[in-house]
């Protein structure tokens, strides 16, 4: 099925979730490729970030020079500038940054240095020393397994970028880190992954449901939510894990913020100290917020929440894109 061609027929009135290379087709000689019926629309609500997720049931990751050397090696504006990035117009870039904590990049709870700029999270150097101390533990596992979806064309590439950063720190040591790319199709990297628990490391998208980020990241990694088919697929905190002391600290942290509703003087410190404690114990690894980008034919009404007056096309949310589409229609 060649979509901007059903779109141009008029039979697909709106496409989500295009591509780097769809967007720069269907921005390319002004917008040719969609026949003059519709346009490009960049999300202003995203609320998505992708990660790695860590399989904290397996007796390797619950060390922490391990998941945070894995954290620390990788250069994520490296990535996204390579990938994500070039030769997209600026106008179309409303949230595409690294990540710098477990949240995304302009949320209130994530902490930036001075000026208002985030804090890098890789240093290759720091990576360099924890993957080589983890390596010289004896019986120390080596080779570990990288799921991602075939049915996300970049996956592929950005696996393979990951593992270069990962692989290249230990190529001249006596013992070396290999990471094995697992490529999945969808359903099946989402039973392995979210159903069943049953990987190494997973490049996945995770959707915040609303900007109180804090109190979703503490449902998502809910030592209680562990068991298979539980939210927190990462199984971190879980019965039988071994989580140190200061991964049970970040747990109270998360558990105590629910009990709060003085934001500025009880929220807010606890967010940033959530953020903190999270980039000390590395829970999973936070890549990057990508933007979402989707055509919309010209003659679509769409309305968003309870408007009495059609909303804008770019605040439709792709998450919950079909939300009130009863009272859509097309002109």
């Amino acid at each position: 099925l060649d979509a901007f061609h059903e779109f141009r027929r008029g039979k697909i009135h709106i496409l989500p979730e295009l591509s780097i290379d769809e967007l720069k087709k269907a921005l390319d000689q002004g917008g040719a490729a969609l026949g003059g019926r519709g346009q490009v629309v960049t999300a202003s609500t995203n609320r998505r970030v992708h990660m790695l997720a860590v399989n904290h049931r397996r007796t390797a990751m619950q060390n922490l020079d391990l998941r945070k050397g894995f954290s620390l090696a990788i250069d994520r504006d490296e990535i996204l500038n390579e990938l994500f990035i070039r030769g997209v117009p600026q106008q179309n870039r409303r949230f595409t940054a690294a990540m710098s904590g477990p949240f995304p990049p302009n949320s209130w709870a994530t902490v930036k240095a001075p000026g208002g700029l985030p804090v890098p999270l890789v240093n290759r150097a720091d990576a360099a020393l924890r993957l080589k101390r983890y390596l010289d533990i004896p019986g120390a596992k080596a080779e570990f397994d990288l799921a991602f979806t075939t049915g996300d064309p970049h996956a592929q590439a950005v696996c393979a970028k990951i593992k270069e950063h990962i692989e290249s720190l230990t190529k001249d040591a006596p013992r070396k880190l290999t990471i094995k790319l697992q490529p999945l199709e969808p359903r099946e990297l989402h039973r392995v992954v979210f159903g069943e628990h049953r990987y190494d490391l997973a490049y996945v998208p995770y959707d915040y449901p609303d900007d109180w980020h804090p109190l979703a990241l503490a449902s998502m990694l809910d030592p209680g939510a562990a068991s298979t088919g539980g939210r927190n697929f990462t199984e971190y905190l879980a019965p039988g894990t071994n989580p140190p002391p200061a991964d049970r600290d970040l747990g109270s942290e998360l558990a105590g913020i629910q009990e709060y509703r003085d934001f500025a003087n009880q929220i807010l410190p606890r967010a940033k100290r959530i953020h903190q404690l999270f980039n000390d114990t590395v829970p999973f690894i936070p890549l990057w917020q990508l933007d979402r980008h989707m055509l919309v034919n010209n003659g679509l009404r769409v309305y968003v929440d309870d408007a009495v007056e059609t909303s804008p096309y770019h605040v439709l949310n792709p998450s919950i894109l079909f939300h009130n589409v009863g009272r859509w229609r097309l002109e």
